[in-house]
């Protein structure tokens, strides 16, 4: 009871004007932070990237062939520079789907079961076909003449991706097919597993590269766009490493970029040497 009755000696003694003053204080501080939320960056809805960074300016969509059906992974969805939402946007045909189990979607078995299309899977591995090794008229046979060809993306990392295809039997029992990179990855704002690996879009420039039809070979070269919105935001990227200030990311740019360009130099044919 006498302890009780200090406690309450001491709270009486307690200036209770610096309690008022930090309370006013701290509804000051709540107000301002209030303002900030207001201007805080709201993504565009279409692409969610901030103003800054939205691309949807430059876009001028097109339909490709074959059609391009994307399965987007979770971490995609919010990264800063994915290239899954970018092709989708720029492919006015295309199917973007967002989620990391596919075994029970009914979108994509929807699209798997449609009489119409002819689905493959873009996945490198012993079963595929190396649409690289092979002629024109040897790629046109994988698909039949009488479906459109509907060409499915992973839109991951390689982890992630291997995780997507492990866990959807619908997809294991897909044909598949796959490409060896003609050059290395424009990607160089993006950490990649190897040298030779392509981001999301530059995958799907090259597969409609190879299975493009005839028209493309008289100058509608249409799917080149996906590139040039792709360069514009590694050069926009690259912009904002330039800066003064550094990020933490910085030093492990500057490496990638610089093992990028031996890989590049030790690429290309020696130069011949005629003596004098």
């Amino acid at each position: 009871m006498l302890l009780c009755l200090a406690c309450l000696s001491e709270v009486s003694r307690i200036d209770w004007s610096c309690v008022r003053l930090s309370l006013e204080s701290y509804l000051e501080r709540k107000a301002q932070l209030g303002l900030i939320q207001e201007r805080q960056r709201i993504p565009c809805p279409k692409c969610r990237k901030p103003a800054v960074t939205c691309y949807c300016k430059t876009l001028s969509p097109f339909d490709s062939s074959p059609r391009i059906l994307i399965l987007m992974h979770p971490q995609e969805v919010k990264h800063p520079v994915g290239t899954g939402r970018m092709a989708h946007q720029t492919l006015s045909n295309s199917v973007l789907l967002e989620g990391a189990l596919f075994a029970d979607s009914q979108k994509l078995q929807t699209l798997l079961d449609d009489p119409k299309l002819f689905p493959m899977l873009l996945f490198p591995g012993p079963r595929s076909h190396n649409l690289s090794s092979l002629n024109r008229a040897e790629r046109q046979l994988l698909c039949p003449p009488d479906r459109e060809l509907l060409i499915i993306i992973l839109d991951a990392t390689w982890t992630h991706a291997k995780q997507m295809l492990h866990r959807a039997p619908n997809l294991q029992i897909l044909p598949r097919i796959c490409f060896t990179p003609p050059h290395l990855s424009r990607f160089i704002v993006r950490k990649q597993p190897h040298e030779h690996c392509f981001s999301s879009i530059e995958a799907i420039h090259q597969v409609i590269e190879l299975m493009c039809p005839e028209e493309l070979e008289h100058g509608a070269r249409s799917h080149d766009h996906l590139l040039e919105v792709f360069d514009k935001m590694v050069e926009l990227q690259l912009s904002f490493r330039n800066t003064t200030q550094k990020s933490r990311h910085s030093q492990s740019y500057l490496n990638r970029k610089a093992s990028r360009e031996r890989m590049r130099a030790l690429s290309q044919p020696p130069k011949e040497i005629f003596p004098v």
